[in-house]
Protein backbone atom coordinates (compact mmCIF):
# COMPACT_ATOMS: atom_id res chain seq x y z
CA UNK A 1 0.00 0.00 0.00
CA UNK A 2 1.09 3.63 -0.70
CA UNK A 3 3.18 4.89 2.07
CA UNK A 4 2.34 1.74 4.35
CA UNK A 5 2.78 -2.15 3.99
CA UNK A 6 5.24 -3.87 1.60
CA UNK A 7 3.24 -6.69 1.63
CA UNK A 8 -0.39 -6.94 3.63
CA UNK A 9 0.06 -5.73 7.29
CA UNK A 10 3.71 -6.42 7.11
CA UNK A 11 4.64 -2.49 7.19
CA UNK A 12 1.89 -1.91 8.64
CA UNK A 13 1.39 1.72 9.97
CA UNK A 14 3.70 3.81 7.80
CA UNK A 15 6.48 4.67 5.33
CA UNK A 16 9.65 3.27 5.61
CA UNK A 17 13.09 4.59 3.82
CA UNK A 18 13.89 3.87 0.71
CA UNK A 19 16.71 1.09 1.08
CA UNK A 20 14.55 -0.69 3.87
CA UNK A 21 11.40 -0.94 1.11
CA UNK A 22 13.85 -1.87 -1.58
CA UNK A 23 15.30 -4.90 0.85
CA UNK A 24 11.50 -5.55 1.79
CA UNK A 25 10.67 -5.55 -1.76
CA UNK A 26 13.14 -8.42 -2.29
CA UNK A 27 12.51 -10.52 0.62
CA UNK A 28 8.67 -10.53 -0.21
CA UNK A 29 8.60 -10.68 -4.17
CA UNK A 30 8.83 -14.53 -4.45
CA UNK A 31 10.40 -16.07 -1.46
CA UNK A 32 7.28 -16.03 1.08
CA UNK A 33 4.62 -18.52 0.72
CA UNK A 34 0.81 -17.13 -0.31
CA UNK A 35 -1.18 -20.06 1.34
CA UNK A 36 -4.58 -20.22 0.28
CA UNK A 37 -5.97 -17.77 -2.43
CA UNK A 38 -9.16 -16.81 -3.88
CA UNK A 39 -9.00 -16.58 -7.37
CA UNK A 40 -12.47 -15.34 -8.21
CA UNK A 41 -11.66 -12.33 -6.14
CA UNK A 42 -8.82 -11.48 -7.76
CA UNK A 43 -7.55 -9.66 -10.99
CA UNK A 44 -3.93 -9.88 -10.80
CA UNK A 45 -1.25 -7.73 -13.89
CA UNK A 46 2.47 -7.79 -14.26
CA UNK A 47 4.58 -4.34 -14.68
CA UNK A 48 3.14 -4.03 -18.27
CA UNK A 49 -0.58 -4.56 -17.47
CA UNK A 50 -1.12 -8.34 -18.55
CA UNK A 51 -2.79 -10.51 -16.40
CA UNK A 52 -1.05 -12.87 -14.22
CA UNK A 53 -2.03 -15.79 -12.32
CA UNK A 54 -1.95 -15.62 -8.44
CA UNK A 55 -2.43 -18.64 -7.67
CA UNK A 56 1.42 -19.77 -8.47
CA UNK A 57 3.87 -18.79 -6.19
CA UNK A 58 7.21 -18.08 -7.48
CA UNK A 59 10.39 -18.63 -6.84
CA UNK A 60 13.08 -16.18 -6.06
CA UNK A 61 13.50 -13.80 -9.55
CA UNK A 62 10.55 -15.64 -11.10
CA UNK A 63 7.39 -13.80 -12.21
CA UNK A 64 4.10 -15.17 -11.69
CA UNK A 65 2.61 -17.26 -15.19
CA UNK A 66 0.75 -14.67 -17.55
CA UNK A 67 -3.02 -16.05 -18.42
CA UNK A 68 -3.03 -16.04 -22.18
CA UNK A 69 -6.35 -14.74 -23.98
CA UNK A 70 -8.16 -18.20 -23.81
CA UNK A 71 -7.14 -18.25 -19.74
CA UNK A 72 -8.33 -15.22 -19.29
CA UNK A 73 -11.65 -15.03 -20.90
CA UNK A 74 -11.93 -18.39 -18.95
CA UNK A 75 -10.71 -16.39 -15.89
CA UNK A 76 -13.38 -13.78 -16.28
CA UNK A 77 -16.59 -16.31 -17.42
CA UNK A 78 -15.87 -17.59 -13.68
CA UNK A 79 -15.73 -14.64 -11.94
CA UNK A 80 -19.12 -13.80 -13.66
CA UNK A 81 -20.49 -16.79 -13.04
CA UNK A 82 -19.84 -16.68 -9.12
CA UNK A 83 -21.04 -12.85 -9.25
CA UNK A 84 -24.58 -14.31 -10.58
CA UNK A 85 -24.87 -16.63 -8.22
CA UNK A 86 -24.25 -14.61 -5.16
CA UNK A 87 -26.58 -13.73 -3.12
CA UNK A 88 -25.45 -11.32 0.52
CA UNK A 89 -27.98 -12.43 2.45
CA UNK A 90 -27.19 -15.93 2.71
CA UNK A 91 -23.64 -14.90 3.93
CA UNK A 92 -20.46 -16.74 3.89
CA UNK A 93 -22.44 -19.82 4.12
CA UNK A 94 -24.09 -18.97 0.66
CA UNK A 95 -21.07 -18.12 -0.88
CA UNK A 96 -18.86 -21.57 -1.63
CA UNK A 97 -15.20 -19.63 -3.48
CA UNK A 98 -13.12 -21.31 -4.98
CA UNK A 99 -9.98 -21.67 -2.83
CA UNK A 100 -6.66 -23.26 -3.99
CA UNK A 101 -3.33 -23.13 -2.33
CA UNK A 102 -0.77 -21.21 -3.81
CA UNK A 103 1.74 -23.85 -5.77
CA UNK A 104 4.79 -23.42 -7.75
CA UNK A 105 3.83 -22.25 -11.44
CA UNK A 106 4.94 -25.65 -13.58
CA UNK A 107 1.44 -26.89 -12.06
CA UNK A 108 -0.61 -23.42 -13.32
CA UNK A 109 -1.78 -24.56 -16.15
CA UNK A 110 -3.13 -28.41 -15.14
CA UNK A 111 -4.52 -26.79 -12.25
CA UNK A 112 -7.19 -24.10 -14.94
CA UNK A 113 -7.74 -27.36 -16.84
CA UNK A 114 -9.57 -29.10 -13.73
CA UNK A 115 -11.22 -26.11 -12.76
CA UNK A 116 -14.96 -27.13 -13.07
CA UNK A 117 -16.30 -25.41 -16.27
CA UNK A 118 -19.43 -23.98 -17.52
CA UNK A 119 -22.21 -26.06 -18.59
CA UNK A 120 -23.61 -24.27 -21.90
CA UNK A 121 -24.89 -20.59 -21.24
CA UNK A 122 -24.88 -18.92 -17.43
CA UNK A 123 -28.16 -18.90 -15.91
CA UNK A 124 -28.71 -15.07 -15.00
CA UNK A 125 -31.83 -15.88 -12.65
CA UNK A 126 -29.46 -18.57 -10.64
CA UNK A 127 -30.26 -18.23 -6.67
CA UNK A 128 -32.76 -15.25 -7.13
CA UNK A 129 -34.13 -13.87 -3.68
CA UNK A 130 -37.22 -13.98 -2.64
CA UNK A 131 -37.80 -10.10 -2.51
CA UNK A 132 -39.11 -8.28 -6.08
CA UNK A 133 -35.51 -7.13 -6.71
CA UNK A 134 -32.35 -8.72 -6.08
CA UNK A 135 -29.48 -6.11 -5.81
CA UNK A 136 -26.09 -7.47 -6.01
CA UNK A 137 -23.49 -5.51 -4.99
CA UNK A 138 -20.10 -5.61 -6.12
CA UNK A 139 -16.60 -3.50 -4.98
CA UNK A 140 -13.58 -3.23 -6.79
CA UNK A 141 -10.89 -2.36 -4.56
CA UNK A 142 -7.93 -1.27 -6.15
CA UNK A 143 -4.31 -0.78 -3.71
CA UNK A 144 -1.96 1.96 -4.33
CA UNK A 145 1.98 1.76 -4.79
CA UNK A 146 4.99 0.28 -2.98
CA UNK A 147 2.99 -3.09 -3.14
CA UNK A 148 4.64 -6.40 -3.80
CA UNK A 149 2.53 -9.24 -5.88
CA UNK A 150 2.60 -11.37 -2.84
CA UNK A 151 1.48 -9.08 -0.65
CA UNK A 152 -1.37 -7.89 -2.17
CA UNK A 153 -2.51 -11.44 -2.40
CA UNK A 154 -2.14 -11.63 1.30
CA UNK A 155 -4.62 -8.62 1.60
CA UNK A 156 -7.05 -10.02 -0.63
CA UNK A 157 -6.94 -13.25 1.10
CA UNK A 158 -7.28 -11.60 4.95
CA UNK A 159 -10.14 -9.10 3.59
CA UNK A 160 -12.66 -11.72 1.87
CA UNK A 161 -14.47 -12.41 4.41
CA UNK A 162 -14.98 -9.45 5.86
CA UNK A 163 -15.50 -7.77 2.85
CA UNK A 164 -18.44 -10.79 1.95
CA UNK A 165 -19.85 -10.24 5.68
CA UNK A 166 -20.90 -7.02 4.64
CA UNK A 167 -22.82 -7.74 1.18
CA UNK A 168 -20.50 -7.13 -0.98
CA UNK A 169 -19.10 -9.00 -3.82
CA UNK A 170 -15.21 -8.56 -3.73
CA UNK A 171 -12.52 -8.03 -6.52
CA UNK A 172 -9.37 -6.64 -5.93
CA UNK A 173 -7.49 -5.46 -8.81
CA UNK A 174 -3.83 -6.29 -8.18
CA UNK A 175 -1.27 -4.80 -9.83
CA UNK A 176 2.83 -4.64 -10.12
CA UNK A 177 4.13 -1.23 -7.67
CA UNK A 178 6.75 -2.87 -5.79
CA UNK A 179 9.36 -0.75 -5.23
CA UNK A 180 12.40 -2.77 -6.01
CA UNK A 181 10.89 -3.37 -9.97
CA UNK A 182 9.70 -0.19 -10.85
CA UNK A 183 12.90 1.16 -10.03
CA UNK A 184 14.58 -1.60 -11.63
CA UNK A 185 12.23 -0.56 -14.49
CA UNK A 186 13.09 3.05 -14.61
CA UNK A 187 17.46 2.62 -14.03
CA UNK A 188 17.34 -0.23 -16.93
CA UNK A 189 14.17 -0.16 -19.32
CA UNK A 190 12.27 2.80 -19.52
CA UNK A 191 13.46 5.41 -21.90
CA UNK A 192 11.20 8.12 -22.82
CA UNK A 193 8.15 5.69 -21.77
CA UNK A 194 8.55 2.49 -23.56
CA UNK A 195 10.99 -0.67 -22.61
CA UNK A 196 13.53 -0.48 -25.09
CA UNK A 197 15.86 -3.46 -25.92
CA UNK A 198 19.27 -1.09 -25.93
CA UNK A 199 17.56 0.36 -22.24
CA UNK A 200 20.49 -1.39 -20.34
CA UNK A 201 23.34 0.21 -22.02
CA UNK A 202 22.64 3.19 -20.80
CA UNK A 203 21.79 2.08 -16.72
CA UNK A 204 24.87 3.38 -15.68
CA UNK A 205 24.44 6.91 -16.68
CA UNK A 206 21.01 6.98 -15.37
CA UNK A 207 22.41 5.94 -12.39
CA UNK A 208 25.12 8.81 -11.74
CA UNK A 209 22.11 11.08 -13.07
CA UNK A 210 19.90 10.28 -10.28
CA UNK A 211 22.54 10.61 -7.79
CA UNK A 212 23.76 13.55 -9.38
CA UNK A 213 20.57 15.16 -9.35
CA UNK A 214 19.90 14.46 -5.79
CA UNK A 215 22.96 15.80 -4.75
CA UNK A 216 22.25 19.04 -6.89
CA UNK A 217 18.70 19.17 -5.18
CA UNK A 218 20.02 18.67 -1.68
CA UNK A 219 19.90 22.27 -0.22
CA UNK A 220 16.61 23.18 -1.34
CA UNK A 221 15.22 19.70 -0.51
CA UNK A 222 16.58 20.00 2.81
CA UNK A 223 15.11 23.20 3.09
CA UNK A 224 11.58 21.66 2.83
CA UNK A 225 12.13 18.95 5.02
CA UNK A 226 13.09 21.21 7.63
CA UNK A 227 10.04 23.08 7.69
CA UNK A 228 7.94 19.96 7.61
CA UNK A 229 10.36 19.07 11.17
CA UNK A 230 9.43 22.57 12.75
CA UNK A 231 5.59 22.52 11.51
CA UNK A 232 6.11 25.51 9.37
CA UNK A 233 4.66 23.67 6.51
CA UNK A 234 1.44 22.63 7.48
CA UNK A 235 -0.56 24.99 5.04
CA UNK A 236 -3.73 23.97 6.83
CA UNK A 237 -5.44 27.77 7.24
CA UNK A 238 -7.22 27.64 3.58
CA UNK A 239 -8.55 24.65 4.39
CA UNK A 240 -10.01 25.19 7.74
CA UNK A 241 -11.47 28.61 6.37
CA UNK A 242 -13.30 25.94 4.13
CA UNK A 243 -14.41 23.77 6.75
CA UNK A 244 -15.68 26.92 8.59
CA UNK A 245 -17.92 27.51 5.92
CA UNK A 246 -18.75 24.79 4.26
CA UNK A 247 -22.49 25.65 5.00
CA UNK A 248 -22.47 28.87 3.11
CA UNK A 249 -20.65 26.99 0.54
CA UNK A 250 -23.11 24.30 0.50
CA UNK A 251 -20.40 21.40 0.80
CA UNK A 252 -20.85 18.15 2.29
CA UNK A 253 -17.97 17.47 5.07
CA UNK A 254 -16.97 15.87 8.16
CA UNK A 255 -14.42 15.69 10.76
CA UNK A 256 -14.44 12.40 12.68
CA UNK A 257 -13.95 13.82 16.43
CA UNK A 258 -11.88 11.44 18.87
CA UNK A 259 -10.49 12.25 22.01
CA UNK A 260 -6.85 11.89 21.16
CA UNK A 261 -4.17 13.99 22.75
CA UNK A 262 -1.20 14.01 20.79
CA UNK A 263 2.01 13.76 23.00
CA UNK A 264 4.92 16.23 22.00
CA UNK A 265 6.56 15.92 24.81
CA UNK A 266 10.07 17.52 25.41
CA UNK A 267 12.00 14.19 24.91
CA UNK A 268 10.38 13.60 21.39
CA UNK A 269 11.66 17.25 20.65
CA UNK A 270 14.77 16.59 21.80
CA UNK A 271 14.55 13.21 18.71
CA UNK A 272 13.41 15.06 16.81
CA UNK A 273 16.65 17.64 16.44
CA UNK A 274 19.22 14.65 17.36
CA UNK A 275 17.81 12.47 14.28
CA UNK A 276 17.64 15.77 11.90
CA UNK A 277 21.27 14.69 10.36
CA UNK A 278 20.30 10.88 9.94
CA UNK A 279 17.09 12.23 7.77
CA UNK A 280 18.96 14.33 5.93
CA UNK A 281 20.85 11.25 4.52
CA UNK A 282 17.80 9.18 4.42
CA UNK A 283 15.79 11.95 2.38
CA UNK A 284 18.96 12.15 -0.40
CA UNK A 285 18.48 8.72 -1.10
CA UNK A 286 14.90 8.81 -1.03
CA UNK A 287 15.51 11.58 -3.55
CA UNK A 288 17.21 9.96 -5.21
CA UNK A 289 15.54 6.29 -5.75
CA UNK A 290 11.93 7.99 -5.25
CA UNK A 291 11.19 10.29 -7.84
CA UNK A 292 12.66 7.34 -10.78
CA UNK A 293 10.09 4.99 -8.78
CA UNK A 294 7.48 7.41 -8.81
CA UNK A 295 7.44 7.59 -12.40
CA UNK A 296 7.82 4.38 -13.22
CA UNK A 297 4.63 3.61 -10.90
CA UNK A 298 2.41 5.89 -12.78
CA UNK A 299 3.52 4.77 -16.54
CA UNK A 300 2.65 1.35 -15.03
CA UNK A 301 -0.73 2.85 -14.22
CA UNK A 302 -1.32 3.88 -17.68
CA UNK A 303 -0.39 0.43 -18.91
CA UNK A 304 -3.23 -1.14 -17.61
CA UNK A 305 -5.60 1.04 -19.82
CA UNK A 306 -2.99 1.54 -22.54
CA UNK A 307 -0.31 -0.58 -23.47
CA UNK A 308 2.70 -0.60 -25.93
CA UNK A 309 0.15 -2.65 -28.36
CA UNK A 310 0.61 0.24 -31.36
CA UNK A 311 4.18 -0.52 -31.30
CA UNK A 312 3.58 -3.93 -32.33
CA UNK A 313 1.06 -3.66 -34.89
CA UNK A 314 2.06 -3.81 -38.21
CA UNK A 315 1.94 -1.03 -40.48
CA UNK A 316 0.61 -3.25 -42.99
CA UNK A 317 -2.73 -3.70 -41.47
CA UNK A 318 -4.70 -0.78 -41.15
CA UNK A 319 -7.83 -2.48 -38.97
CA UNK A 320 -5.61 -3.71 -36.55
CA UNK A 321 -3.98 -0.23 -35.92
CA UNK A 322 -7.48 1.55 -35.70
CA UNK A 323 -8.70 -0.72 -33.30
CA UNK A 324 -6.22 -2.18 -30.53
CA UNK A 325 -7.68 -4.35 -28.28
CA UNK A 326 -8.75 -3.50 -25.23
CA UNK A 327 -6.68 -4.25 -22.02
CA UNK A 328 -7.44 -7.33 -19.89
CA UNK A 329 -8.23 -4.67 -17.21
CA UNK A 330 -10.89 -3.09 -19.65
CA UNK A 331 -11.91 -6.64 -20.67
CA UNK A 332 -13.20 -6.88 -16.76
CA UNK A 333 -15.07 -3.60 -16.93
CA UNK A 334 -16.79 -4.67 -20.31
CA UNK A 335 -17.99 -7.51 -18.82
CA UNK A 336 -19.54 -6.13 -15.96
CA UNK A 337 -21.12 -3.30 -17.62
CA UNK A 338 -22.63 -5.96 -19.93
CA UNK A 339 -24.00 -8.08 -17.20
CA UNK A 340 -25.40 -4.63 -15.50
CA UNK A 341 -27.26 -3.29 -18.41
CA UNK A 342 -28.92 -7.12 -19.36
CA UNK A 343 -30.33 -7.40 -15.76
CA UNK A 344 -31.37 -3.35 -16.23
CA UNK A 345 -32.95 -4.27 -19.58
CA UNK A 346 -34.49 -7.68 -18.43
CA UNK A 347 -37.85 -7.48 -19.01
CA UNK A 348 -39.05 -11.49 -18.81
CA UNK A 349 -40.80 -10.55 -15.07
CA UNK A 350 -40.07 -12.57 -11.76
CA UNK A 351 -37.15 -11.37 -9.38
CA UNK A 352 -35.40 -8.23 -11.27
CA UNK A 353 -31.67 -8.31 -10.37
CA UNK A 354 -29.68 -5.26 -9.95
CA UNK A 355 -25.59 -4.61 -10.05
CA UNK A 356 -24.34 -2.01 -8.33
CA UNK A 357 -20.58 -1.07 -8.09
CA UNK A 358 -18.79 0.56 -5.88
CA UNK A 359 -15.21 1.54 -6.50
CA UNK A 360 -12.82 2.32 -3.79
CA UNK A 361 -8.93 3.41 -4.43
CA UNK A 362 -6.18 4.10 -1.92
CA UNK A 363 -3.39 5.99 -2.74
CA UNK A 364 -2.22 5.74 -6.30
CA UNK A 365 -5.42 3.64 -6.80
CA UNK A 366 -6.88 7.41 -7.18
CA UNK A 367 -5.03 7.34 -10.55
CA UNK A 368 -6.58 4.23 -11.35
CA UNK A 369 -10.03 5.53 -10.61
CA UNK A 370 -9.47 8.60 -12.68
CA UNK A 371 -8.67 6.70 -16.01
CA UNK A 372 -11.97 4.43 -15.18
CA UNK A 373 -13.86 6.71 -15.12
CA UNK A 374 -12.53 9.27 -18.07
CA UNK A 375 -13.55 5.91 -19.88
CA UNK A 376 -17.07 6.20 -18.46
CA UNK A 377 -17.87 9.46 -19.75
CA UNK A 378 -18.57 10.58 -22.98
CA UNK A 379 -16.85 13.47 -24.61
CA UNK A 380 -19.71 15.17 -25.93
CA UNK A 381 -21.19 17.99 -24.14
CA UNK A 382 -19.03 17.89 -20.78
CA UNK A 383 -19.42 22.03 -20.00
CA UNK A 384 -23.26 21.81 -20.45
CA UNK A 385 -22.92 24.51 -23.20
CA UNK A 386 -25.59 23.12 -25.83
CA UNK A 387 -29.43 22.82 -25.51
CA UNK A 388 -31.42 21.06 -22.95
CA UNK A 389 -32.56 18.01 -24.94
CA UNK A 390 -28.74 17.87 -26.46
CA UNK A 391 -28.02 17.21 -22.94
CA UNK A 392 -30.26 14.84 -22.19
CA UNK A 393 -28.92 12.92 -25.72
CA UNK A 394 -25.29 13.18 -24.23
CA UNK A 395 -27.04 11.57 -21.01
CA UNK A 396 -28.55 8.45 -22.58
CA UNK A 397 -25.38 7.99 -24.92
CA UNK A 398 -23.34 7.76 -21.49
CA UNK A 399 -25.32 4.97 -20.53
CA UNK A 400 -24.82 3.32 -23.41
CA UNK A 401 -21.56 0.39 -24.71
CA UNK A 402 -18.85 2.26 -26.86
CA UNK A 403 -17.93 1.06 -30.32
CA UNK A 404 -14.68 0.76 -29.11
CA UNK A 405 -14.38 -2.00 -26.44
CA UNK A 406 -11.82 -0.49 -24.41
CA UNK A 407 -14.23 2.40 -23.14
CA UNK A 408 -16.89 0.64 -21.61
CA UNK A 409 -17.02 0.16 -17.90
CA UNK A 410 -19.66 -0.36 -15.87
CA UNK A 411 -21.84 2.64 -13.81
CA UNK A 412 -20.18 3.35 -10.73
CA UNK A 413 -22.59 3.79 -7.82
CA UNK A 414 -20.18 4.71 -5.31
CA UNK A 415 -16.71 5.95 -6.04
CA UNK A 416 -14.27 6.19 -3.02
CA UNK A 417 -11.01 8.15 -2.96
CA UNK A 418 -8.81 7.22 0.18
CA UNK A 419 -6.08 9.45 0.51
CA UNK A 420 -5.69 9.97 -3.07
CA UNK A 421 -2.16 10.24 -4.97
CA UNK A 422 -3.66 11.41 -7.85
CA UNK A 423 -3.58 15.41 -7.99
CA UNK A 424 -6.07 18.20 -7.65
CA UNK A 425 -6.54 18.62 -11.63
CA UNK A 426 -6.37 15.12 -12.15
CA UNK A 427 -9.65 14.20 -10.12
CA UNK A 428 -11.25 17.18 -11.39
CA UNK A 429 -10.66 16.40 -15.29
CA UNK A 430 -12.31 13.31 -14.06
CA UNK A 431 -14.72 13.00 -11.54
CA UNK A 432 -16.33 15.74 -12.00
CA UNK A 433 -17.27 15.20 -15.93
CA UNK A 434 -18.51 11.47 -14.68
CA UNK A 435 -21.01 12.78 -12.09
CA UNK A 436 -22.04 15.73 -14.24
CA UNK A 437 -23.05 12.46 -16.36
CA UNK A 438 -24.20 9.97 -13.47
CA UNK A 439 -26.62 11.69 -11.42
CA UNK A 440 -27.46 8.58 -9.34
CA UNK A 441 -23.15 8.70 -8.31
CA UNK A 442 -22.15 9.36 -5.14
CA UNK A 443 -18.23 10.11 -4.21
CA UNK A 444 -16.54 10.09 -1.11
CA UNK A 445 -13.27 11.85 -0.01
CA UNK A 446 -11.44 10.26 2.71
CA UNK A 447 -8.60 11.74 4.22
CA UNK A 448 -6.07 12.42 7.52
CA UNK A 449 -5.77 15.24 9.40
CA UNK A 450 -3.08 17.51 8.20
CA UNK A 451 -1.45 17.46 11.19
CA UNK A 452 -0.89 13.84 11.38
CA UNK A 453 -0.25 14.26 8.14
CA UNK A 454 2.29 15.86 8.24
CA UNK A 455 3.74 14.27 11.45
CA UNK A 456 4.06 11.32 10.41
CA UNK A 457 7.41 9.29 11.32
CA UNK A 458 9.08 5.73 10.48
CA UNK A 459 11.79 3.60 11.43
CA UNK A 460 12.79 5.75 14.67
CA UNK A 461 12.02 8.90 12.61
CA UNK A 462 15.18 8.48 10.88
CA UNK A 463 13.24 8.48 8.01
CA UNK A 464 11.79 11.93 6.24
CA UNK A 465 8.83 13.14 8.23
CA UNK A 466 5.54 12.96 6.92
CA UNK A 467 3.17 10.50 4.92
CA UNK A 468 4.07 9.58 1.12
CA UNK A 469 1.72 12.63 0.08
CA UNK A 470 3.88 14.51 1.51
CA UNK A 471 6.96 13.43 0.04
CA UNK A 472 5.30 13.25 -3.26
CA UNK A 473 4.25 16.54 -3.29
CA UNK A 474 7.57 17.85 -1.78
CA UNK A 475 10.10 16.19 -4.04
CA UNK A 476 8.95 12.94 -5.61
CA UNK A 477 6.83 15.39 -8.15
CA UNK A 478 7.41 18.31 -9.88
CA UNK A 479 4.05 19.91 -9.54
CA UNK A 480 3.23 23.29 -11.69
CA UNK A 481 0.55 24.93 -9.06
CA UNK A 482 -0.88 23.83 -6.22
CA UNK A 483 -3.33 21.99 -8.30
CA UNK A 484 -0.93 19.34 -8.93
CA UNK A 485 -0.51 18.45 -5.47
CA UNK A 486 -2.05 15.43 -4.02
CA UNK A 487 -5.83 15.68 -3.57
CA UNK A 488 -5.39 13.31 -0.64
CA UNK A 489 -4.35 16.08 1.89
CA UNK A 490 -6.07 17.79 3.56
CA UNK A 491 -4.11 21.42 2.89
CA UNK A 492 -5.01 20.39 -1.10
CA UNK A 493 -8.60 19.22 -0.96
CA UNK A 494 -9.84 21.72 0.77
CA UNK A 495 -9.34 24.48 -0.93
CA UNK A 496 -10.18 23.34 -4.43
CA UNK A 497 -14.05 22.13 -3.08
CA UNK A 498 -15.61 25.41 -4.12
CA UNK A 499 -14.19 24.91 -7.34
CA UNK A 500 -17.02 22.15 -7.60
CA UNK A 501 -20.00 22.95 -9.49
CA UNK A 502 -22.83 23.99 -7.22
CA UNK A 503 -25.13 20.86 -8.54
CA UNK A 504 -22.10 18.17 -7.65
CA UNK A 505 -21.80 19.63 -4.10
CA UNK A 506 -24.60 17.45 -2.59
CA UNK A 507 -22.90 14.24 -3.90
CA UNK A 508 -19.86 15.07 -2.88
CA UNK A 509 -18.69 13.72 0.52
CA UNK A 510 -15.12 14.62 2.23
CA UNK A 511 -14.61 12.87 5.89
CA UNK A 512 -11.03 13.50 7.83
CA UNK A 513 -9.75 11.85 11.07
CA UNK A 514 -9.20 13.49 14.04
CA UNK A 515 -5.41 13.78 15.32
CA UNK A 516 -3.93 11.46 17.79
CA UNK A 517 -7.14 8.69 18.48
CA UNK A 518 -6.19 5.75 17.21
CA UNK A 519 -9.98 4.64 16.69
CA UNK A 520 -8.74 6.36 12.98
CA UNK A 521 -6.44 5.78 10.41
CA UNK A 522 -3.53 7.84 11.62
CA UNK A 523 -0.78 7.22 9.06
CA UNK A 524 -1.08 6.76 5.21
CA UNK A 525 -0.91 3.34 5.40
CA UNK A 526 -3.49 2.57 7.93
CA UNK A 527 -6.46 3.01 5.49
CA UNK A 528 -6.16 -0.29 3.87
CA UNK A 529 -4.48 -2.54 6.46
CA UNK A 530 -7.72 -4.09 7.46
CA UNK A 531 -7.89 -2.79 10.65
CA UNK A 532 -10.61 0.00 9.68
CA UNK A 533 -13.27 -1.39 7.80
CA UNK A 534 -12.80 0.57 4.65
CA UNK A 535 -15.51 -0.75 2.22
CA UNK A 536 -18.61 0.36 4.98
CA UNK A 537 -20.15 3.82 4.73
CA UNK A 538 -19.43 3.81 8.42
CA UNK A 539 -15.73 4.48 7.09
CA UNK A 540 -16.46 6.76 4.58
CA UNK A 541 -18.91 9.46 6.13
CA UNK A 542 -21.26 8.35 9.31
Amino acid sequence: MVGGATGGRTWRGGLTPFIALAVGSAISSGCSTIGTVYPRHIVMFEKNGRAIDPTADPRPLQEYPELDDAAWKRWLDLMLDEIKRFDASKGLAGHDCQRVEAVRPGAAEERQQKTPGLKGELDDRANPAAAAEQVVKVLIFVHGGLNTQSGTIERATELHDEILRAGYYPIFVNWDSSLLSSYWSHLVWVRQGAERPWGPVFAPFYLLGDLARGLVRLPSIWWWRAQETLGWGIESDAGDAIFAAKDKHELQMLRAEGDGDVDLAFLRGVWQVVTMPVRAATTYVVDVGGQGSWNAMQRRVELLFEQDEFREIRADDPEAAATPPPTQLMQLMQRLQELQTRWELDDSGGVRRRLEVTLVGHSMGGMVINRLLQRGTTSANRDGSAGEGEREKAMEQAAKPRTHPGFVVPEFKTIVYMASACSVHQYEASALPYLEQHEDTILHHVVLDPEAETRETNLWDISPRGSLLVWIDDFLSSPYTVGDRTAGRYVNLLPALPHTPMDLRKRIFVKFFDDGDERYPQQHGDFDDGEFEFWTKEFWWE
